[in-house]
């Protein structure tokens, strides 16, 4: 119901991903702008590390940590945006990222034709990280967190 309810990856490497973009802090220091600019800069940062690593992959090679790292940012991205109200043609873009990568997860190989529709998807999750709200992000996590817990039971 949250946009990427679809997407099913394995727990244990999802949660080394929410414990490297998402820490719990005390709420003063989530409000700072300081702290809020830091983890901008780190997603950026991730993203530019994605993109390079997109580009140097050839068709048909082996994914499966990789693609799950893709998809958790486009993933967060997308929940926090929706909890935020936002909408329009980034947000389609990343949720279209995401779903290339549920497709290239699927097969185990990876789809060089893809590459642009992730990158552009990962270049809209960057824009649209500055617009969202230090809550968003938050909630944002803890639905992820939560999809993931139920898809395990379900497997």
């Amino acid at each position: 119901a949250v946009g990427a309810n679809s997407f099913c990856i394995q727990l244990d490497f999802q949660e080394i991903i929410l414990r490297k973009f998402v820490t719990r802090v005390h709420r003063n220091v989530a409000h700072n702008p300081v702290a809020q600019a830091v983890g901008r800069e780190r997603l950026r940062a991730a993203i530019l590390d994605v993109k390079i690593k997109l580009y140097l992959m050839e068709d048909g090679e082996g994914c499966n940590d990789f693609i799950p790292y893709c998809a958790e940012m486009l993933a967060m991205v997308s929940i926090a945006s929706k909890i935020d109200g936002l909408s329009g043609p980034d947000l389609a873009k990343v949720r279209g990222g995401l779903s290339a990568c549920n497709q290239i997860s699927s097969n185990g190989k990876y789809d060089k034709s893809q590459t642009v529709a992730i990158a552009c998807a990962l270049d809209s999750a960057e824009l649209l990280n500055k617009k969202l709200s230090v809550d968003a992000v938050y909630h944002a996590a803890k639905t992820y967190k939560e999809m993931l817990n139920e898809s395990s039971q379900h497997s």
